[in-house]
């Protein structure tokens, strides 16, 4: 059977919402679209370009599309697929497969020397966690594990190229600070540490943290915070001296908390004040009426272990995979 293959126009986004709700949706762990949301998320989204959104034909019917992205604001060597969907009936007959190589010769001609799927993708996925009140995190941080959207790409020249990337997930309406962290807690505050919210006027010491900790992006979500959104965030301090850090605190339109790291300093590990700083994140979260909390990291990311011991329960991985141009 003969294809066509046509670059998208808005004609065709009632056709292509209800394939990816019909056969995506339905049987998959990602969100829905409404075509608000898609044409928000999506369409409108600064890095899309409709030369890069392809869409697959037969004899007049839709057969499915994939898209092609990269950034546009910074020269970058790679590109991104964020999904290349196909009609379930259509399945398995090598149409992934075609457009998979159009969207590949398409990053090709913008001098894109690779594809990498990851979680810097410019366009976010929502997804459903499982067995939740229809708790969604934001974005997917790699390519589901053993889904049929991953084992395509392996089949396709992908492979793995990072950590493996694991999410996270708690329900905070109950929670509370155990036993031990609060004995944690009065005897580090008797060592003259404490942890509070940061205050510009009497703390210092957090460029020089975040040098040790070796994290640009942290440094950079600390400034823009207190230059331009001003939401609080947790210390753990010695003498005014910051010396360990997370948030900043605020919640989601969807009840969920969001911060954006958590790094202590060398000099004070072993001392349970990484545990303790997150445990009085999750509490300050839960002041603010945030129902839950969902978080990815590295495998081998020793944050892990702070998250596991305060609750989290691991609720998906996911790979990196990149693929030679």
């Amino acid at each position: 059977m003969s294809f066509e293959l046509k670059t998208f126009n808005k004609l065709m986004l009632d056709d292509i919402i209800k394939i990816w709700n019909d056969d995506v949706y339905n049987k998959d762990y990602l969100s829905k679209y409404s075509k608000k949301r898609f044409i928000d998320e999506v369409l409108n989204n600064p890095h899309f370009k409709k030369e890069g959104f392809k869409v697959i034909y037969l004899n007049n019917e839709i057969l499915g599309y994939g898209l092609a992205v990269y950034n546009v604001l910074k020269v970058e060597e790679n590109g991104y697929i964020p999904f290349i969907v196909i009609k379930k009936n259509y399945q398995r007959l090598g149409y992934g497969t075609k457009l998979l190589n159009f969207l590949t010769l398409y990053l090709k001609e913008n001098n894109k020397k690779y594809i990498r799927q990851l979680f810097f993708d410019p366009i976010n996925l929502k997804w459903n966690i499982k067995n939740t009140n229809n708790h969604i995190h934001p974005n997917t941080p790699g390519i589901l594990y053993n889904s049929d959207y991953y084992l395509f790409l392996i089949n396709n020249g992908f492979y793995i190229d990072g950590d493996n990337q694991n999410a996270y997930y708690l329900n905070i309406e109950n929670f509370s600070l155990n036993k031990k962290l609060e004995e944690i807690e009065k005897k580090n505050q008797l060592d003259g540490y404490n942890i509070e919210i940061y205050n510009k006027n009497i703390h210092f010491g957090e460029k020089e943290l975040f040098e040790e900790l070796n994290n640009i992006v942290w440094y950079e979500s600390f400034k823009n915070n207190i230059e331009n959104e001003n939401h609080p965030m947790l210390v753990i301090t010695k003498k005014n001296q910051i010396l360990g850090w997370t948030g900043p605190i605020y919640t989601k339109s969807d009840n969920r908390g969001y911060f954006a790291g958590i790094g202590v300093s060398k000099k004070i590990r072993n001392k349970g004040l990484g545990t303790l700083l997150f445990n009085k994140l999750i509490l300050e979260f839960k002041n603010i009426n945030v129902k839950y909390m969902s978080l990815f990291t590295g495998e081998s990311n020793k944050a892990r272990y702070i998250y596991e011991r305060s609750g989290f329960s691991l609720v998906n991985s996911f790979a990196i995979l990149r693929k030679d141009l």
